[in-house]
Parts: C-alpha cells; structure tokens; sequence
C-alpha cells in the first residue's frame, strides 16, 4: 500500500509491496537511474560490429554482474544508490535479471539491420519505455512489468 499524498512518513510518497516490507525506491531516482543506463547501452550500441550486443547485453544482464564496482546492479542504480532485490530480499542473478529486463533490450537488436534499424529500434524502444514507465508510475507498488514478472522490487540502497 502506499502512503497518501499528505503523508510525510518514512516512505513519502514511495509506495510499498504488498509481498514485501520493503519500500519501494523512488520513482525519480529510478528514472535518473533507467536514463544513465540507457545512454551507456546505446554509447556501447554505437560501436562498431558489436556494439548492439554489447548493448543489449548490458540492458538484459546489468542488474546480475557480481563484480565488486557494479554488486548486483547495474550503473545507474549503482550511482542513484538504488538496488532490485527479488521480493524477500534475495539477490538478483543473471537469471532473474533477464527475466526482469529482456523485454527493454529487445528493440536495441534491431540496430543491427542496415537502414531501418535505428529507426525500427528508436519506435520500439519508445513504445516499450513508454508503457513499463507508465506501469512504474501508476502501479500501487512502483513496480514494472519487468519486475513481476521476475518478482523483484527496487529499493534504496545505502551500501
């Protein structure tokens, strides 16, 4: 449940999972988040060659790298001081990382295709953000298509 407008409590505004106790992070702080990760997967989808996989690989697979810098999460939400956990407090691995966010990456394949490829994946990608970003916004529980399908939640994160 989410506390109302009015209310100032520990959560604001931020809206609880019903599944869970924890809050779910900011709306704000997610998007400033989902935006730095964007732009690094279209920087690494300009490469040369690769570069669109190596961009859909990050959309997909940036909240399961373990490595010390990233632990779990991707940039963006490394930076934002945000982290997905699956709900109980799991962690979050490759798996259910791709669970979570394949269906973003999925327009960034179409750079591939000569001519209409940028073009095919800037609509596709629009559609698709469009739609999970609305589902964020308006949802009871701050939570994306991504996120119940992988049953996971983003919360603040203070490490």
């Amino acid at each position: 449940m989410s506390d109302g407008p009015g209310n100032d409590g520990p959560a604001g505004n931020r809206p609880t999972s019903p599944a869970t106790s924890e809050v779910s992070a900011h709306r704000g702080k997610r998007a400033a988040a989902f935006g730095i990760d964007w732009v690094l997967a279209f920087a690494l989808g300009s490469i040369p060659f690769l570069g669109w996989f190596l961009g859909a690989g990050y959309m997909v697979f940036r909240d399961g790298f373990s490595s010390g810098l990233l632990d779990r999460r991707s940039l963006g939400k490394k930076i934002m001081r945000l982290r997905p956990v699956a709900i109980g407090g799991a962690p979050v691995t490759f798996r259910v990382s791709f669970r979570r966010n394949g269906i973003l990456a999925a327009p960034l394949v179409l750079l591939a295709l000569p001519l209409v490829g940028t073009y095919l994946a800037s609509l596709s990608s629009l559609l698709i953000v469009t739609a999970e970003a609305g589902l964020a916004l308006t949802g009871a529980d701050g939570r994306r298509f991504g996120d119940r399908r992988a049953g996971t939640i983003v919360v603040e994160s203070f490490d």
